[in-house]
């Protein structure tokens, strides 16, 4: 017993030895693991390769970078009949290996990482024979087999239509909606080319966007990819967008639409809705109109193909909408204004719109400063590309109702002009004096594409942008210490300006046109003259504020030998270049001049 005694007696010791040595290191290790963690996540960029090269730093490293790693899968080259370079990728090798060992009973612990995976999109008449294993194990029982041994997926997203080579799409959706996880789907590349009826309904499909040529598809294929839409009784998000006439790849085509929708079924609890050119007929109208679940309906977004119809057959619908953007090509909406007032008024009855997106509408300020919760808004318009053509920019009266009447706005979205070849300083100082709860304010100034051969006064530049900044900054301050008083006798007016300083953004490009309408000398000179400019508030009153130019931001960021000579490195060198002075006028013949060849 004492020899029993004195032997358990050093090991208890031992061991609480140990303990009290091990106790403080896991802290300090495991809060390191963490931000290690937590900066790797950051990293996560499948392009840059960045992940697969620390993870053969060391073992630590590798320990933190699988999990990320595996948590997301891409299966698939990307393969589009719209890009022809890609037509020259094949599928990597490497996919057949990472499934061998996904499918390896050993590796349960890499299984248990995989929570997305993501098919990418091919053509099957791009594809070499380099692809035809990929593809087999698409469309056969490989792909159903991989994904039941995966226990944590939690979504499945197909980049492009399964109707490849006749083979039936419902048999791999059934495959999928049957895993005991009951993993979400997104079907994110529909072609309106859907002819059969799937065997039963496809309950795990959340999301729906499909692209269809109602012109020239068949109709009882078009009418098939409406079925698809009512088979599935869980869809959540869905886009339709309608080919315009450029896009067709053949220009015979009936003159009537096929109709899309038939039979007298009710809409999946739809919350998110996005129609890009889509039309409603006469013979879908009742559909919409009376099996649309309207109360559910929160996101609405339309365009920029021409949706104005649409406007007018849902005003007066949406309930509870939050979120709302319209959008247009440069010089297509102004005909759809009056309409978008008419979609707004009933909306201001229930208060219930936080969010609304306007681009290349600009309708009378008073229907939007009806929606009292408004917390985003933006009206921006194209820059004009005709010369003598001047861009329609909210006033200084629009932005004191507009303050007035919204006062829980937090991001606002706006151009501005150069009246009289000054900047809008009273415009600047009403933005910087008012909106109190305002978080970032961004706004778009012109670089002159409608007359190449005059620059517009004053210039947009690094002096010109930091002296925008400081002036509001000084606006803002100045403003919150009126507001604020002292602390003896502070004002009654405190609590409408508690002094929150934004984040202001002035930038300058963005061009919403269409192509056949860009001239290219136009389009090359906005590109070059494109810049973005992050500027932050001053530390401490009266001091400089924060300037970040976004273009010299990437310029500095890129590392690699390959990347340097690239063409878009160039593209951000001359960014670069050309905003320290500005925007110069191009040398040459006046605009709209013709060459003449000599007699």
């Amino acid at each position: 017993m004492p020899a029993a005694r004195r032997k358990r007696g050093p090991q208890k010791e031992k061991s609480t030895k140990k303990q009290k040595v091990n106790e403080q290191p896991t802290t300090s290790v495991s809060l390191v693991w963490d931000v290690w963690v937590i900066i790797c996540q950051m990293m996560n960029q499948p392009k840059t390769g960045d992940m697969y090269n620390m993870s053969l730093v060391s073992k630590s490293f590798n320990a933190i970078m699988t999990p990320i790693l595996y948590n997301s899968l891409i299966l698939g080259p990307g393969r589009s009949s719209a890009d022809p370079e890609s037509s020259k990728k094949t599928t990597p090798q490497v996919f057949e290996n990472l499934v061998r060992r996904l499918l390896d009973d050993s590796n349960a612990r890499l299984r248990r990482y995989v929570q997305v995976v993501t098919v990418l999109n091919f053509d099957s008449w791009l594809a070499s024979s380099a692809d035809i294993p990929f593809r087999d194990f698409i469309l056969g029982d490989g792909f159903p087999a991989l994904l039941s041994h995966l226990p944590n997926l939690r979504l499945v997203r197909f980049f492009g239509s399964l109707q490849i080579d006749g083979f039936p799409r419902a048999k791999i959706h059934p495959n999928i909606c049957d895993l005991p996880g009951k993993p979400e789907i997104q079907l994110l590349g529909e072609k309106g080319e859907y002819d059969e009826t799937p065997p039963q309904p496809l309950s795990s499909v959340s999301t729906l966007h499909a692209e269809i040529d109602r012109c020239s598809v068949h109709e009882a294929r078009c009418i098939g990819a409406g079925n698809l839409l009512f088979e599935c009784p869980n869809l959540s998000t869905l886009s339709l967008s309608a080919l315009s006439y450029s896009q067709r790849t053949t220009r015979f085509f009936v003159p009537r639409p096929n109709v899309f929708l038939i039979g007298n079924q009710s809409f999946p609890p739809i919350r998110d809705l996005t129609l890009n050119g889509w039309q409603i007929y006469d013979a879908e109208l009742f559909l919409w109109r009376d099996r649309f679940p309207w109360t559910l309906l929160t996101s609405l977004s339309l365009g920029p193909e021409p949706t104005h119809q649409v406007l007018r057959i849902m005003a007066g619908y949406p309930r509870t909408l939050k979120q709302l953007k319209v959008e247009a090509y440069a010089g297509e909406g102004e005909s759809a204004c009056l309409a978008l007032a008419e979609f707004l008024s009933p909306l201001s009855q229930v208060e219930s719109l936080l969010s609304l997106e306007l681009r290349n509408y600009f309708c009378d300020m008073w229907p939007i400063v009806q929606h009292s919760k408004l917390v985003n808004l933006c009206v921006h318009n194209t820059e004009p590309w005709t010369p003598g053509e001047a861009r329609r920019v909210l006033s200084v009266e629009d932005l004191v109702l507009l303050d007035e009447h919204c006062p829980n706005l937090e991001t606002l979205d706006l151009d501005i002009d150069r009246p009289n070849d000054e900047w809008p300083w009273e415009t600047i100082y009403t933005l910087a004096t008012g909106f109190k709860n305002l978080r970032k304010l961004s706004l778009h100034v012109e670089v002159g594409i409608a007359n190449l051969k005059t620059r517009l006064a004053p210039v947009f530049n690094y002096a010109s942008a930091k002296e925008i900044g400081r002036d509001f900054y000084r606006d803002r301050w100045e403003a919150s210490k009126h507001h604020q008083g002292s602390p003896s006798h502070p004002s009654p007016t405190a609590e409408k300006f508690p002094g929150r300083f934004p984040h202001l953004v002035l930038w300058s490009g963005g061009f919403l046109c269409r192509n056949p309408k860009v001239e290219p000398r136009r389009a090359c000179f906005e590109e070059n003259h494109t810049a973005t400019f992050w500027i932050f508030p001053p530390a401490n009153p009266g001091g400089e504020p924060e300037f970040h130019h976004l273009q010299r931001w990437e310029l500095d960021a890129i590392q690699k030998p390959c990347a340097v000579g690239s063409a878009y490195y160039k593209s951000l060198q001359r960014r670069v270049e050309a905003v320290v002075e500005g925007p110069k006028p191009l040398k040459g013949k006046s605009e709209g001049s013709k060459k003449t060849k000599k007699g």
